[in-house]
């Protein structure tokens, strides 16, 4: 196996450079957030509330909103995720599960590119690294 004759040596010698090759990062300057209300968490706006929150806009979106403000904007993703696990609780199939990610592919790019991109990134080289773990472990 190519990983168990690896010597050891080489990756001690190694780990300082690639230690020291790291920058420290100083967060010294103070940043103020102002405290934000959500529109429903309101209690002074009266009837306003259904106008500020765009209720008479977009209805569904309105309906989502407190939803969306308790998971942090992943309302979508945590429902299909739960749609996920039921398909494989109840078929124990992985095709179906796939199948059931790629139809919403569409979806969660829309809603949540930049999550989406850096998910699709973390997963494209977790799938390179078992593959070639796989390759390195199993095939040789």
């Amino acid at each position: 196996m190519l990983i168990k004759s690896l010597n050891y040596k080489w990756f001690l010698l190694l780990l300082p450079l690639l230690v020291s090759s790291v920058e420290p990062a100083f967060a010294q300057i103070p940043i103020t957030i102002n405290s934000t209300t959500p529109c429903f968490l309101n209690q002074t706006a009266g009837m306003d509330l259904w106008k500020n929150c765009g209720a008479d806009d977009d209805w569904l979106s309105f309906a989502l909103l407190p939803f969306e403000w308790i998971t942090g904007g992943y309302f979508s993703a945590l429902l299909v995720s739960l749609f996920i696990l039921m398909i494989w609780l109840k078929y124990h199939q992985i095709v179906y599960c796939f199948v059931v990610g790629l139809v919403f592919l569409p979806i969660s790019f829309q809603f949540f590119p930049t999550a989406f991109w850096a998910g699709v990134i973390i997963f494209v080289v977790l799938g390179l690294a078992g593959g070639i773990f796989y390759m390195l472990n199993r095939q040789t």
